[in-house]
């Protein structure tokens, strides 16, 4: 007989936030923004479920379930309420301290909390979100057993995206031999192939120059948010332009309410436009040009 968790377990997971998009899109400060809303509880980029995500064909459906169960809930909710696995570093995007007040953070250590009492007290007032970055084609198989998922994916218009991820580094063929920054991943000759690679392109991705493995990502996390349904697409140039009307309309959708944070991180967006590299798009190959801005613009339509 297969382990399971109840079925109260489910149905917090069941109504989960999830943020995604590529790398270098928002998904952090819109992370930020959603923590700091009232009753959210929040994961930046938890490694063990990239993990998990990432590894879904290799694990039992049930298995799979209760290792995400058990982790979103038993491991993270449950003591993120009880004020035990909380981060306190004052210089950390995910620091507490930038989206609750102190009086809030404090109130959970004014004792020893039980679990019978989290669950009975606070957890019905809080709910579950979680921000990960490229892991968009995993996201149907997330709503087909968690229907009840809200997902929010952060586009970023591409020539945009394409300068800020190459100013990363990460697609260089040393960080690729390196393979601590995108991962998990798999070998292929003297690479550490990111997990969003398919394996037939495994050595085409090799061969590739820094800027059109970059273009390949892009395509491939375009493709991902447009087979989510019912998801809501959020744009960051609209975003970093109104980013206090854009809040509202996403907290209405999502049925949170502001916190007592949310303003000041709202009032902190850059609304300063950057200096960007133009025509880095052109010098992709024509057929990822084209694929790209077809997808980007069915994307953003709907926005």
């Amino acid at each position: 007989m297969s382990l399971h968790l109840s079925k109260k377990v489910w149905g917090i997971c069941n109504n989960s936030i999830f943020i995604t998009g590529a790398a270098r899109s928002g998904t952090t400060i819109m992370g930020k923004l959603i923590h700091s809303m009232e009753g959210v509880e929040y994961l930046f980029e938890p490694p063990q479920l990239f993990s998990l995500f990432t590894s879904r064909e290799e694990i039992p459906i049930l298995t799979w379930k209760l290792l995400y169960e058990t982790y979103l809930y038993e491991d993270f909710f449950v003591n993120s309420l009880a004020g035990r696995n909380l981060n306190y570093n004052l210089f950390d995007d995910s620091s507490i301290f930038q989206v609750k007040t102190e009086e809030e953070i404090k109130s959970r250590q004014i004792k020893s909390w039980g679990k019978q009492q989290i669950e009975d007290l606070i957890a019905p007032r809080h709910r579950i979100a979680y921000k990960m970055p490229d892991v968009v084609n995993h996201v149907p198989f997330l709503k087909e057993n968690y229907p009840g998922t809200q997902v929010l994916a952060m586009v970023r218009e591409p020539n945009n995206l394409i300068h800020s991820i190459q100013k990363k580094g990460w697609f260089t063929n040393k960080s690729l031999m390196n393979g601590n920054l995108l991962w998990p991943n798999y070998d292929y000759k003297n690479f550490k192939i990111p997990h969003f690679v398919k394996n037939v392109d495994a050595e085409l991705f090799v061969e590739m120059e820094e800027l059109f493995r970059i273009g390949y990502y892009i395509q491939l996390m375009f493709e991902g948010i447009s087979k989510i349904d019912n998801s809501i697409i959020v744009s960051y140039e609209n975003f970093v332009k109104q980013p206090k009307e854009i809040m509202k309309d996403i907290a209405f959708k999502l049925n949170l309410t502001f916190g007592n944070k949310t303003d000041k991180l709202i009032n902190e967006v850059n609304r300063k436009t950057p200096i960007i590299k133009e025509g880095l798009m052109e010098d992709l190959p024509i057929n990822i040009q084209k694929n790209i801005d077809k997808l980007f613009t069915s994307i953003t339509k709907t926005i």
